[in-house]
């Protein structure tokens, strides 16, 4: 399976990114970043010291700084100042020089060039794909679906209903969503019952290889704000799809102001096609899968 990551890394990015290299069933094509946990500057460097920890050469490019109408809007203290929980230091050996590339580009041209459809993965904010589907439209017909981690029907991270991916973006997130593109979605509903403990770190820091040590770290520091490994549902739901239970709808985004701006609702008259919303995890098995990952490093 052909996958483009497009994230906002994030220590969940990390896992996700760590997680999906050892995925054999997977073939990442390209990883791209955008602001969102972090300003743009800080998800593109820890973009590209993540592929080159996981050993990827696969392209890595920066993408918008800013959502498509609202200033941006970042996560905090949740993933450190660095967002690698204060341990992107334990990546530096892994550091070397990459050409900086333009995300928009990059997604337009592995998509045109790859045999297969594509599975977009996406991790932030989708200001991203929002503007490549206006600047090259025809790139829809490449991709087969987009497996997203954002939204919620359960209430919101960043408002009252809004979840924060969606909330920093919601003008994108309407245009991917109301795409026509099938849609895998890893809310708030499933996220937060995907959460890691401290014996969950203890066992991959006595893996003994630097890359699960690091992983240990940095979601120490994440667990204590957010213990909740919301990003690799998005990617897992992709090679071990019987973690998770599902259901069918129609999604709509909120792009009012007030508590309401960045709300993910069912609506039977939307646009969008059929979305699969991811409901409940297998935790143990979903932790499981992640060591397995971390493992092999």
């Amino acid at each position: 399976m052909n996958i483009i990551i497009d994230c906002d890394p994030g220590v969940d990015d990390a896992l996700a990114i760590l997680t999906a290299a050892k995925q054999p069933e997977l073939n990442i094509l390209a990883i791209t970043s955008v602001s969102g946990n972090l300003p743009g500057e800080i998800t593109y460097k820890n973009a590209k010291l993540l592929a080159q920890a996981a050993g990827l050469s696969c392209p890595v490019g920066r993408g918008a700084d800013q959502p498509l109408v609202k200033e941006a809007r970042n996560a905090g203290v949740t993933h450190g100042s660095d967002g690698l929980g204060g341990h992107a230091i334990e990546l530096a050996a892994y550091e070397k020089p990459y050409e900086v590339l333009d995300a928009v580009e990059v997604l337009k041209e592995q998509l045109l060039a790859s045999d297969e459809k594509v599975v977009l993965v996406v991790l932030g904010p989708m200001t991203n794909i929002a503007l490549l589907f206006q600047k090259y439209p025809e790139v829809k017909d490449k991709i087969e679906k987009i497996s997203f981690m954002g939204g919620s029907l359960c209430g919101g991270n960043a408002n009252t209903y809004g979840e924060f991916n969606i909330y920093v973006d919601p003008e994108a997130a309407g245009i991917v969503i109301e795409s026509g593109i099938p849609m895998i979605m890893a809310g708030l509903d499933v996220t937060l019952k995907a959460f890691v403990t401290k014996d969950d770190l203890k066992v991959w820091e006595d893996l003994g290889n630097p890359i699960a040590a690091f992983a240990a770290h940095c979601c120490l520091h994440y667990g204590s704000h957010d213990p909740a490994l919301h990003d690799p549902c998005s990617i897992l739901v992709l090679t071990h799809p019987e973690l998770f239970t599902t259901m069918l709808g129609k999604l709509s985004v909120c792009c009012d102001e007030g508590d309401h701006r960045g709300e993910t609702y069912l609506n039977p008259v939307s646009k969008s096609d059929i979305c699969t919303i991811l409901q409940n995890v297998d935790r143990k098995a979903f932790i499981g899968h992640i060591t397995e990952a971390l493992k092999q490093y």
